[in-house]
């Protein structure tokens, strides 16, 4: 099949290894952000349709639900720059919320505002001062400051958002809140991720790769990492996430993009 582009429209949508939801889940994408369809496999034994698609965000590839996408896309405004937030059926926040969003979440926002709340061009609103603009190239420049949001999140294999999130998620959320393009996997984030410094002093917002590990400096000891070892994100003496992990492998380093 030719390729098509669609969009995430729920609160998060998994991407799986198979078409089928007891599949490992390797990634997680926000609402509001663009996929291309790449197959269309036949629904499986429980009724529910797949499709096998590509990530814009990062070129990530994996089996997603169907109902989660739309075919209706929009170029984002704006993202989110809260941890969480929602989407209303109307400007009042006591009504009960259609949706929750995430961290990073892209929305097309309309010229309609009222109470503080702004209509989306796919309906709903949300708070408008939860968002910042999507031409705001770094919303959140320091990836430590960023990382410590996040700290007692549940630790979640594939996972993306404050819900749960696993150690490359972490860094990879960290890294495009300040403004830098970032792959998913770890393994792939220690050789493209900003510049090398593998052989400097470690400094706050270093990102510090260990054996199929990840985690963000917030100065010369702590790095603060989601991880499988304890089930959370917290803060640790990085040479004791070294001891465990084999040590460190490399350091990469944002620095100011042309």
């Amino acid at each position: 099949m030719a390729e098509r582009r669609a969009q995430v429209q729920t609160s998060s949508a998994f991407m799986r290894l198979e078409p089928d939801a007891r599949a490992e889940g390797s990634n997680e994408l926000l609402f509001g952000e663009q996929v291309d369809i790449l197959e269309a496999p036949p629904e499986n034994a429980d009724g529910v349709g797949w499709v096998k698609a590509r990530s814009l965000t990062d070129g990530y590839e994996g089996y997603i639900r169907a109902d989660s996408l739309s075919d209706r896309v929009t170029e984002a405004t704006h993202r989110l720059k809260m941890l969480r937030s929602h989407i209303y059926p109307a400007p009042d926040f006591k009504a009960p919320p259609l949706m929750a969003l995430s961290f990073l979440s892209p929305v097309t926002l309309s010229k309609e505002h009222e109470n503080g709340f702004t209509l989306t061009e796919h309906g709903g609103w949300v708070f408008a001062a939860h968002f910042a603009d999507a031409a705001e190239r770094a919303p959140a420049p320091d990836p430590a400051e960023t990382a410590l949001r996040f700290e007692g999140v549940p630790y979640l294999w594939g996972g993306r958002t404050s819900a749960g999130l696993d150690c490359s998620a972490l860094a990879q959320l960290c890294a495009m809140a300040a403004g830098h393009p970032c792959l998913r996997d770890s393994s792939q984030q220690q050789d493209t991720l900003g510049e090398d410094f593998r052989h400097a002093t470690l400094q706050r917002g270093d990102f510090v790769f260990f054996k199929g590990h990840v985690g963000i400096m917030l100065d010369g000891e702590r790095v603060i990492n989601a991880t499988a070892r304890h089930m959370t994100t917290c803060i640790e003496n990085c040479e004791d996430v070294a001891e465990a992990y084999g040590g460190i492998v490399a350091v990469r380093r944002l620095t100011p993009q042309a």
